[in-house]
């Protein structure tokens, strides 16, 4: 019996000592710093939401992406929106500040809302009853003509014609006589165009 015991009390210590050899110190790495990246620092007023990115760097030079771990904030919401990582436009144009707060580490990044500042409607003139599709392209504080406008934009018209369906180039209405006066509100903007029928 006295050698099953030390037989056992042997077995026991091999096993302790077999698991302390196999053992691995997990490091865990400090953070130095965390940023945005700063290869968006603008959109128009009339664009779909873009997303934005963040980086941690730990003490080892190793990096990860946090940017759906972060907190975003923007200066402005009267300007531009957050959510999560995505920034929209919510007016016609202005500068803010996007700022991201990760433990107790943050970064802010400049940002600009172009305004919109013209539409082109094409064609000029419309003398036609019924659907008529009309091309509209946006012009911007920053001297960008001919862009497409994909987002914040509500079109309506007067009495004489019925908007039908618009997409980021075009939009149609039915007129239903002349003049016509369209109108494309973006944000506290209006931009108007009549058809006098001519």
């Amino acid at each position: 019996m006295q050698q099953i015991r030390i037989s056992f009390l042997f077995l026991i210590a091999t096993m302790f000592m077999a698991c302390g050899n196999n053992t691995t110190t997990v490091v865990v790495h400090d953070i130095s710093k965390i940023y945005i990246h700063n290869d968006i620092t603008s959109i128009r007023s009339t664009d779909n939401a873009v997303n934005l990115s963040a980086t941690v760097v730990y003490d080892d030079n190793t990096t990860a992406d946090v940017s759906h771990s972060v907190t975003w904030r923007s200066s402005n919401t009267s300007v531009l929106k957050m959510t999560s990582n995505s920034a929209l436009a919510s007016g016609n144009g202005g500068d803010v500040n996007i700022s991201i707060l990760f433990e107790q580490f943050n970064d802010t990044l400049a940002f600009k809302v172009h305004k919109l500042t013209n539409i082109t409607f094409s064609p000029s003139e419309l003398n036609t009853t019924g659907q008529n599709i009309i091309g509209v392209k946006g012009t911007f504080d920053n001297n960008e003509s001919n862009i497409t406008m994909n987002t914040n934009i509500d079109w309506n018209s007067d009495l004489n014609a019925t908007y039908v369906s618009s997409d980021e180039e075009n939009i149609t209405f039915d007129f239903h006589s002349y003049p016509a006066r369209i109108t494309a509100k973006v944000f506290e903007d209006d931009f108007n165009k009549t058809y006098t029928g001519n």
